[in-house]
Order: C-alpha cells, then structure tokens, then sequence
C-alpha cells in the first residue's frame, strides 16, 4: 500500500484497513478477544488497542478545530512533545479505555466517523501542501491523516497478530493474493468496495513516526 495522494484514496484505504482489522478481531477467539495480549507491549488488551486508535482520531479532530477556529494546535498534545509520546500514548490508554469490547468497537466506529468527517470539504490541493498548516512542521495534512486513519488501523492489526506471533486471528485465506481472498478464492463478501489498486499490502504506520522529530 502505497501513500495516499488523493483524499478519495484517503479514504478508501481508511474503510479498507478498518474492515481489516475488525475482521482480524473477529476471526480472533472468543478467549483472545477478552483476555490480556500474550507478550510484552503497551496495549495489555484489544481494548486497549482500540483505545490508542480512538485516542488518535480524538487528536486529529481536536487539531483540525482548533486551527479552524484560529488558534494554533497542541501538537502533539497539551503539555506533550514528541518526545515523549510514549508517555502520553499510557495516558491516552486510560483516558479513551472501555474494558466491554462491544462498546469499544461501538466508540471506535464513532470516532473513525467523526476522523472523516473532519476531512471534508479539504480538497486534495489542500491536503498535499505541505505550507498549509504550519503546525504541521512541513508535513501536508494527508501524511497526517492518514498515519491516524488507515495507516494506523495497519498497525494495530499488525500488533495484534504480532502479539500471538501470527497464530491468532489470521484472515480467511490471508494469502499474497491480497486479504479479501475467501477460502476458495473468491472476494470475501463484505469488503468495501472502490479500493485502490495497490491496497493489498498494509503499511503500519503509528503516529508521529514521520510526522515530526519535535
């Protein structure tokens, strides 16, 4: 999977690597969904997964109001440097955690929702100018974006299957031809449709790896 370059190829990416993901949890066992990740690692749960991933979209959509509004953006956060974004990804897990995995997924189709919508009426132009938001440091909107929306949903199916070393959750016919291969070859039924050409291969991305070295 290639950067985006387009918002349109934002957001197809964005809805494939979210269905990936939800469809790796899942195909996950019911024991592994509700009990703690095997292995060493910041996120001790799915739940806690999903509570980094809507942590994040919570930021986007805070950065992108307040520079509507005038005012230049916390970035990463109030009273956080990159730097220290370890310390401020454990905060974030406590703030945004809901122990029911239902309501997890619930909150995060919820804020996946209000991630994208705090996209519209940017045009691509807008998107790939790296001038455009200062804040940014140089960076355009769409790198952003996207490490928050589909690049980030990469990683966290990635952790998660690191987790149980590739045993757990693994798609149905999870082959080189691409995840939405069924069992016998065929697309799986509920992917979504308009993907980019080059979406089958995830590109991990957690944020602030090439946002900023603030």
């Amino acid at each position: 999977m290639t950067q985006p370059t387009t918002r349109d190829d934002l957001l197809a990416q964005s809805e494939l690597r979210l269905w990936e993901l939800l469809h790796h949890i899942d195909t996950m066992s019911a024991y592994q969904r509700r009990h703690p990740l095997p292995g060493e690692g910041r996120d001790r749960t799915v739940t806690d997964v999903l509570a980094h991933l809507r942590a994040w979209h919570a930021l986007f959509v805070g950065w992108l109001e307040t520079d509507a509004s005038g005012r230049t953006p916390a970035f990463p956060a109030d009273g956080y440097t990159w730097a220290e974004l370890d310390e401020l990804n454990v905060e974030l897990r406590e703030r945004f955690r809901l122990d029911d995995l239902d309501a997890a997924i619930e909150a995060l189709h919820a804020s996946h929702a209000a991630a994208e919508s705090a996209l519209a009426g940017l045009d691509d132009e807008v998107l790939a100018d790296p001038a455009r938001y200062p804040w940014l440091q140089g960076h355009p909107l769409i790198g952003t974006a996207h490490e928050c929306l589909g690049g980030h949903y990469a990683w966290a199916r990635e952790e998660l299957r690191s987790r149980y070393d590739g045993s757990a959750g693994t798609l149905v016919g999870d082959t080189d031809a691409g995840p939405f291969v069924g069992q016998e070859g065929e697309p799986a039924a509920d992917a979504p449709d308009g993907l980019p050409a080059d979406a089958a291969e995830p590109e991990p991305v957690e944020p602030g790896a090439s946002v900023t070295e603030a």
